[in-house]
């Protein structure tokens, strides 16, 4: 009796589990439901919107009602799924690479049809954001791009200004130094910086980042010449600690995560933090700015050479391999494409939610007052290079300390900062030395060849 009402618990839980999975095929009559599970909850309610107009037009049509269904541990959910056949039919979320190799999901090179689709994604495609190996699974989406946002009030008050009294936001590295001191009082608790040093992301948001628009790319690889340099960092990181130095920025910034940091700029006596677009979201929903803000670009080392802003390119929906068996190759296309077209992209735009991942769809669309810094952060994309086959060698740099560490010790004085262009430059030479050990000791291993002379551009003057 006990192992029966063991069992019926286990059954319980599981349909409790998969609530909402496609445990019926049919929805109603000759309706054959599609499930899509995500994380993301900031775009629910319009994606709940667009499943309904879906259902009621092209859905119809198809004979397929689309479920939407947003997860809050989305991830380790799919991977349950997958182990007891009750996976979603599109999903986001979830590991690309793991779900690939598991044969989980299907690439559209072998989806009847999807090479062609493809064909207007080709300039956008990205390794290890949409392809695994030579295979592609997913489509182009979003772009999250970066800057710095920065105080018009506190600049104006500090007379930082151009010919016509708006607030100047800093060009240069030099700028943001100078300015940072200019916008302390610490009698008034008036600093020009504010750093979230709590956080493990606070090197890669305030010094790898923004390298990329001085020296190429934040992770110190330069793919036309096939060796690791980070001497950027090294530059970026002189002038960090002359701000802390100065004492211009937010002291305790060692107790202060980005949350804590993003609420301090907002209210005010806070002239520049570093920031990346879906701030937008938080300085005008989660911590409502009393200050009037702009958004500009990274500052550069030097104002006549510049590489190009930093950004991360997404992914769109997976589709289960599963799903094209049961709903056939033209259908899931037509319903990937519905939820990805350049109409819907523009609209999730316009709602201030996503930034699509081709500038022209968006540079001439006009957004509603009061959406500047939203449109501040799009127009990075303008100035933004990210080569579309751009592969990084594989290292071994076992016993190497991790950059971002050295970093932390450098900022805590346990490290001189007379000391940076020594630490950057041995961390330069691990892994140059990383990329030649890796190759003899997995001689199988092939490495990416390197960028046509074309992509020479990221490392001349702009």
């Amino acid at each position: 009796m006990k192992k029966l009402v063991s069992l019926l618990l286990v059954c319980v839980m599981a349909l409790t589990l998969f609530a909402g999975c496609k445990k019926d095929d049919v929805a109603s009559g000759d309706v054959q439901k599609l499930v899509i599970w995500t994380g993301e909850s900031h775009s629910k309610n319009f994606y709940m919107e667009k499943v309904a107009e879906f259902n009621k037009t092209l859905g119809k049509e198809l004979g397929i009602e689309v479920e939407y269904i947003v997860k809050s541990n989305v991830g380790q959910e799919i991977e349950l799924s997958f182990v007891s056949d009750q996976a979603p039919d599109l999903m986001t979320g979830t590991s690309l690479t793991k779900n690939a190799g598991e044969g989980n999901i299907i690439a559209f090179e072998d989806i009847k049809g999807g090479k062609e689709y493809m064909e207007k994604f080709k300039d956008f495609i990205v390794p290890f954001k949409n392809m695994v190996g030579d295979k592609t699974y997913t489509m182009p989406f979003s772009v999250t791009t970066t800057g710095l946002v920065y105080n018009k009030d506190m600049f104006k008050k500090a007379g930082i200004v151009d010919k016509k009294g708006n607030a100047k936001a800093p060009v240069t590295w030099d700028d943001v130094v100078k300015y940072a001191e200019k916008l302390t009082n610490a009698d008034k608790q008036e600093f020009g910086f504010i750093y979230n040093a709590k956080d493990s992301a606070w090197y890669g948001d305030n010094i790898a980042q923004p390298t990329n628009s001085s020296g190429g790319f934040r992770d110190g690889y330069k793919p036309w010449t096939g060796e690791f340099d980070f001497s950027s960092h090294a530059d970026i990181m002189k002038q960090v600690m002359k701000i802390k130095e100065g004492g211009w920025y937010v002291p305790g910034a060692e107790g202060l995560n980005n949350d804590a940091a993003r609420a301090r700029f907002s209210a005010g006596k806070v002239g520049m933090k570093m920031a990346q677009s879906f701030d937008y979201a938080v300085y005008t929903e989660q911590f409502p700015a009393q200050i009037d803000w702009g958004v500009a670009p990274y500052p550069v080392l030097d104002k006549d050479e510049f590489h190009g802003q930093f950004a991360t390119f997404t992914g769109g929906w997976m589709i289960n391999k599963k799903a094209v068996e049961k709903f056939g190759d033209e259908k899931i296309l037509k319903v990937y494409d519905w939820f990805i077209s350049d109409e819907f992209m523009v609209e999730l735009y316009k709602q201030g939610m996503y930034i699509p991942y081709n500038y022209e769809l968006i540079k001439d669309v006009k957004l509603d007052k009061g959406m500047e810094n939203w449109k501040a952060f799009a127009d990075m994309l303008a100035i933004t290079y990210n080569p579309p086959q751009y592969v990084k060698p594989e290292v071994d740099i076992t016993g190497a300390e991790k950059i971002e560490d050295q970093w932390n010790k450098i900022w805590a004085g346990e490290i001189p900062a007379s000391q940076i262009d020594k630490v950057v430059a041995d961390y330069t030479k691990a892994y140059n030395d990383g990329k030649k050990k890796y190759a003899e000791l997995h001689p199988e291993y092939e490495a990416p060849a390197l960028m046509s002379s074309d992509y020479k551009m990221y490392d001349e003057k702009k």
